[in-house]
């Protein structure tokens, strides 16, 4: 994904980060102009708040995060029409002089134009350096970027400019009209249940906000998240019509009302924990859930299977997932269809020049755009619903009263050991392995081992190019070895795939878009019991890429590892969750793709454990919204271990969420991590008890939401210490809006850079507004913050605008 150091949309007036000094953030997309700042209290100032606890907020999580946080929608006027010229704009690259300037000048290069904007219609080309507007020079001192943007700000829609510009050596002016830059009101999911009512009494940030005189200022920054969920994004350039393409309407209800955004967070867990936990295992209601999360609504009751036994129906399951897959893909060509059926996965994971030659990245979100989710989700359910447990033990007994069968030659090089039998059906092998130890190494549409201790180096119940496009495999027993590269180990790839394990201390070994990973499709893992092991590479352990992909593990101390794009992840119109019921389980992503930009040589990219992202090309101006990433634990001390974009992170219209429902855990992460809401992004943790530890190396973490986003982490419980480098720990940066919750215990904040963190706001001065750093820290024990201004017991307040709320 191109995602270029400095390029950025203008499309009226695009933000450049203004942190703290040391932190090299990303630029920032275009947000609505703020409304007039009111009166802010002096910083430092303490105040007492006056709040009892309503008794109905001392109940469900989402209750708790409503009671503390919900803010009464109001009437805000809407942001005037904007000037919009319709081009990137990024940093002159060489010395001004050779390109035709003169010594001391300064500008901005255009790095794209929009088809049809005021721009191209004007004749500006792409590299062109613009060096002044109606002939007043673009100011060298400070972010020549920057002074462009300011420059065009200070006109309106309608108004007439002269751009001065270096083309060619030569200077050229170009005449233009300002347009009016592009919305559309998207819809949202509807969460009336989130509301504050009229009558109810004020929550404790409403009160805090009423004390503090900050009410209209957090409504303002609120509405800038409202107005920024409408920007208009490749007006018809992915589909004739398509305003947003793949924007989710949970995402949107979650980021235009960022204090219930945990609320909306907390669903998503339940929602998933409830078809899987320590009582219920349900495929199928599991498929029915995520799809729900990416707006797509399957009928229970549609493409019934049939049959006089349990393997006759599966095998009649796989012809209608056949038949809906063909629908799906009805209405791509045959060169699209080509690629997503064979490089679907590519897409995040790197393309060559000579693949993207073949098919651009416009052309591949062209073609996802075509295909009929809803039927590509349903021929996946429709297999699932015949793995629910009570047809699974049925077919286990079935398949164990069958007859052993010599294997033919073919089938023999294939499979080994205790095979009882392999049967030849029209969607691809059906083979059935012994008690003893099997091992299978050639493709199979089904596969049901009834025990021993295997080796699995085939896919392993998953879709792959030029094998099975629906593939099943079950294991009952036995402690097993799945070793195989490829899409592999129930992966759905532009098709489904579902492994089961149902007792055993397994090893799972796989490269990228592996371990219930679904890309253009359905991928499910779900292990049972036993001490497991995951490794492999990339998109990968519940990831879903236009697609879902679950990893489910019931109970065990497990261990993972991945690269980079895994363990709940979801990447443009995509679910990926690992949801693990008990056990003490540890997670480790990264060490694979160093982070050159940012950190070079220092850093590695994880975009894991519980990761959201869209996809944002500047340069070439293709954008899409993100999905949702989830990690959902719920018992155990559990570690994890990553570097940057990770541990409940989102980036780019997208949502990441981390959940731990108990235990003393320990979160280590590099930076974009730990409840980090980036560039438009919902992210949260959620973790509900015992004594924990989060440390990030860097920062932008630890409930930060940066530029237009916002980052949660709510703690409930425990003696919790917070470790972190620059705008972490309750940071609002670039008009993002922060918030840290711990609800009990003797806590401890510490920050490298304390000015700059700790219930800190920051003032962004493109957009000339303030953002909202939160922390609610209601234990009443002895706290400790590594900023000395604050203190117990306090409502304390920083510079635009930081808020410490302890109780």
């Amino acid at each position: 994904m191109k995602r270029s150091a400095v390029a950025f949309w203008v499309l009226l007036a695009i933000s450049v980060c203004m942190g703290a000094p040391s932190v090299a953030e990303e630029p920032a997309p275009p947000a609505e102009e703020p409304v007039p700042v009111v009166e802010e209290p002096k910083p430092e100032i303490q105040f007492v708040v006056e709040w009892e606890a309503p008794e109905v907020y001392t109940a469900k999580r989402a209750d708790v995060l409503r009671g503390l946080l919900g803010v009464r929608e109001q009437v805000v006027e809407p942001a005037k029409p904007r000037p919009w010229i319709g081009v990137n704009v990024a940093e002159v690259e060489g010395k001004i002089e050779d390109l035709g300037g003169n010594p001391g000048e300064a500008g901005a290069r255009l790095s794209m134009i929009v088809a049809d904007a005021p721009a191209q219609e004007a004749g500006l080309q792409k590299d062109d350096v613009v060096i002044a507007l109606n002939d007043k020079p673009i100011p060298a001192e400070g972010n020549p970027i920057q002074n462009f943007i300011q420059a065009i700000q200070q006109h309106a829609p309608g108004d007439a400019v002269t751009l001065t510009i270096l083309r060619d050596k030569k200077r050229i002016q170009k005449k233009l009209t300002l347009g009016t830059f592009r919305h559309t009101l998207m819809p949202e999911e509807n969460h009336p249940e989130v509301a504050i009512r009229a009558d109810e009494p004020n929550t404790l940030l409403e009160k805090t906000l009423d004390t503090t005189r900050l009410s209209q200022n957090y409504l303002n920054v609120r509405q800038m998240f409202r107005n920024a969920s409408n920007i208009v994004w490749n007006p018809d350039k992915i589909a004739k019509g398509a305003i947003n393409p793949f924007r989710l309407k949970k995402f949107t209800a979650a980021y235009r009302h960022p204090g219930t955004a945990g609320e909306i967070c907390q669903q998503v867990i339940e929602q998933m924990q409830e078809a899987f936990n320590d009582k219920i295992t349900s495929p199928a209601d599991l498929i029915l859930r995520a799809a729900a999360n990416l707006d797509v609504t399957l009928d229970p009751q549609a493409n019934p299977v049939h049959g006089n036994n349990p393997k006759e129906r599966l095998v009649h399951a796989l012809k209608i997932a056949y038949a809906l897959r063909e629908k799906a893909f009805a209405k791509l060509t045959a060169e699209e269809r080509k690629w997503i059926e064979d490089q679907g996965h590519t897409l995040y994971l790197g393309r060559t020049d000579e693949e993207k030659e073949k098919l651009s990245d416009l052309q591949i979100f062209q073609a996802a755009y075509k295909i009929d989710y809803n039927a590509l989700f349903a021929a996946g359910f429709v297999i699932a619903r015949e793995l629910e447990p009570d047809r699974v033990q049925e077919l286990i007994k079935h398949v164990g009263k069958q007859k052993r069968r010599r294997l033919l030659r073919k089938d023999a090089e294939q499979f080994g050991g205790d095979v009882i039998r392999v049967e030849h059906t029209p969607f691809g092998k059906l083979v059935i392995g012994g008690p003893g130890a099997t091992w299978y190494k050639g493709d199979a549409a089904i596969v049901i081992d009834l025990g021993g201790d295997d080796l699995y180096a085939n896919p392993a119940g998953a879709s792959v190019p030029g094998g099975p496009r629906f593939s099943i495999t079950i294991d009952a027993s036995g402690n097993d070895l799945y070793h195989a590269g490829g899409s592999a180990q129930g992966s759905g790839f532009a098709g489904a795939g579902f492994l089961l394990d149902l007792v055993g201390n397994d090893v799972y070994r796989a490269n990228n878009q592996s371990q219930g990973t679904g890309v253009f499709g359905i991928g499910m893992l779900l292990d049972m019991a036993g001490d497991d092991t995951y490794r492999a590479e990339q998109l990968t352990q519940g990831a879903g890429l236009f697609g879902i992909g679950i990893l489910a593990d019931h109970a065990g101390n497990d261990i993972y590892h991945v690269a980079a794009y895994g363990q709940g992840f979801g990447g443009v119109k995509g679910f990926g969750a690992i949801l693990e019921v008990d056990g003490q389980d540890a997670y480790y992503a990264g060490g694979k793709i160093a982070d050159e930009r940012r950190e070079k040589n220092r850093s590695f990219v994880s975009f894991a454990q519980g990761a959201g992202l869209g996809y944002r090309d500047d340069e070439g101006g293709v954008h899409a919204s993100g999905g949702i990433g989830l990690i959902a634990d719920a018992a155990g001390h559990d570690q994890y271990i990553s570097d940057h974009f990770a541990q409940g992170t989102a980036y780019w219209f997208s949502m990441g969420i981390l959940s731990d429902d108990a235990g003393g855990d320990n979160y280590y992460s590099g930076r974009y991590a730990q409840g980090a809401g980036i560039h438009h992004g919902v992210a949260a943790i959620l973790d509900h008890a015992g004594n924990d530890h989060y440390t990030a190396y860097f920062g932008v973490s630890q409930a930060c939401g940066h530029d237009i986003a916002v980052g949660i982490i709510a703690d409930d419980a425990g003696n919790d210490k917070y470790t972190g480098g620059v705008i972490c720990q309750g940071a609002g940066n670039d008009n993002g809006i922060g918030i840290l919750i711990d609800r009990d215990g003797s806590d401890e904040y510490n920050a490298r850079s304390p000015d700059y963190s700790v219930a800190r706001g920051g003032h962004n001065k493109t957009r000339n507004y303030g953002s909202f750093g939160l922390i609610l820290d209601l234990g009443g024990a002895e706290d400790v913050y590594g900023d000395p201004i604050l203190t117990n017991n306090t409502v304390s307040t920083k510079t635009e605008w930081g808020i410490l709320i302890d109780r």
